[in-house]
């Protein structure tokens, strides 16, 4: 057994997704990540089919595209992880961030992240409750290299954050927190990189950040000050959030134009 690879390219940022595993001259079936609507083009090629034991002339591709409404939030992924975001982790300040893709001029005020309460000293034990204040940092893509620009767009403190039980995720308590800032314009024709961090009224407490199957599918997790764009990209894992203005989700455009 080996692996099949298609690349799928939209003229702008190509995407590769493989099948792990795959037998001897069995059928293939991909699922795609989420993709926004435009046309792309599907490259299958013998150089991608490695331990299959199949000529490649053996192969054919089928591919079927259905429409799905495109989702205002990146929703957690609930077979994901949970990436430590808080400045009392092990002394270390573990941040994470997410990228998004901004087409035009957008006003934002609220945003809405999911997350487990935790603590590991030796072992993960959940919390009695969760944290409620977080510092939220905007940051800007300018030079478009994929990563976060050494300044910061915009920060905020965040108290009392309005924490909701949102079921279960692996065994622990899945909490939604919705936070409001102060009116921010993201300028058009940007990415952005946003930043939560869990903050110390709980120090033996951990907010960890769940992960999501949606957007360009790469998250940063480091230690402050200066994020390792070669070091601390994981690929295959986003963030889950929502980020609006008054009570309306935007939704942003396509998020592959980050990576």
């Amino acid at each position: 057994p080996g692996f099949v690879g298609i690349l799928i390219d939209n003229c702008d940022v190509p995407t590769f997704i493989q099948t792990v595993g795959t037998g001897n001259c069995e059928p293939v079936v991909m699922t795609l990540p989420w993709l926004f609507a435009g046309d792309y083009i599907v490259f299958v090629a013998p150089s991608i089919f490695e331990g299959i034991g199949c000529a490649y002339n053996d192969y054919s591709v089928t591919v079927t595209l259905t429409e799905v409404d495109q989702p205002e939030c990146q929703a957690p992924d609930l077979n994901g992880t949970a990436v430590v975001s808080d400045d009392n982790a092990q002394d270390n300040d573990f941040v994470a961030a997410d990228a998004f893709n901004v087409l035009v001029d957008t006003d934002v005020n609220e945003l809405s992240v999911w997350g487990i309460a935790a603590f590991n000293d030796g072992a993960w034990v959940e919390c009695a409750g969760t944290k409620s204040n977080f510092i939220v940092t905007y940051y800007q893509d300018t030079d478009g290299n994929g990563c976060p620009d050494d300044g910061v767009y915009a920060q905020y403190t965040i108290n009392d954050a309005t924490v909701m039980d949102d079921g279960a995720w692996g065994g622990y308590t899945m909490w939604r927190y919705d936070m409001s800032h102060a009116d921010l314009t993201l300028d058009g024709g940007y990415c952005y990189w946003l930043e939560v961090v869990g903050q110390d009224e709980m120090e033996d407490c951990w907010f960890l950040w769940i992960t999501s199957l949606y957007g360009d599918l790469r998250r940063l997790q480091s230690s402050p000050p200066d994020y390792d764009c070669e070091a601390d990209f994981t690929e295959g894992q986003d963030q889950s959030w929502c980020i609006g203005y008054n009570g309306s989700n935007h939704l942003f455009g396509n998020p592959w134009l980050c990576r």
